[in-house]
């Protein structure tokens, strides 16, 4: 298989992990990251929302182990194809996806405010899911052949 997909997986990942990395410094923190863009200026209201932590834990941190694991996982796979990675991948990609689209449904109909860091990593989440059924697709057919 072409590392090439592998590598744009572990570069997305990588941003996805320093997008929650800064989410949870300003968090601890306790400052509001800068917002500017329009419809996406709704930070500081997505921030201080109810919905921003989960088991008195903040979202991002939960971002950081999920963008983590999933970095780990690409790199496994760049050095070697280990049995269960590729669906370690597609697992944990397809969980943060839907994981994402629902974070970005309380931010649409709940919340009713954007947060671009939000919206930033939900994107990095499709595309992760998008890469890892690519990356399974291929190895899985390389392994058949």
């Amino acid at each position: 298989m072409n590392k090439t997909i592998l590598y744009i997986y572990s570069i997305v990942a990588t941003l996805g992990l320093a997008d929650s990395l800064y989410l949870t410094y300003t968090r601890l923190l306790d400052i509001t990251p800068p917002c500017g863009i329009s419809i996406l200026s709704g930070c500081a209201t997505v921030a201080k929302s109810q919905y921003s932590v989960l088991f008195g834990i903040p979202l991002s941190v939960f971002g950081i182990l999920f963008y983590g694991a999933l970095l780990l996982i690409a790199v496994s796979l760049i050095w070697k194809t280990y049995r269960y990675s590729t669906l370690l991948l597609v697992a944990f990609s397809i969980l943060g996806a839907i994981s994402s689209l629902y974070f970005v449904y309380l931010q649409a109909f709940v919340i009713r405010a954007f947060c671009i860091y939000c919206v930033f990593s939900a994107l990095c989440s499709f595309l992760l899911c998008a890469l890892s059924i690519f990356i399974y697709r291929r190895l899985s057919g390389a392994k058949n052949k």
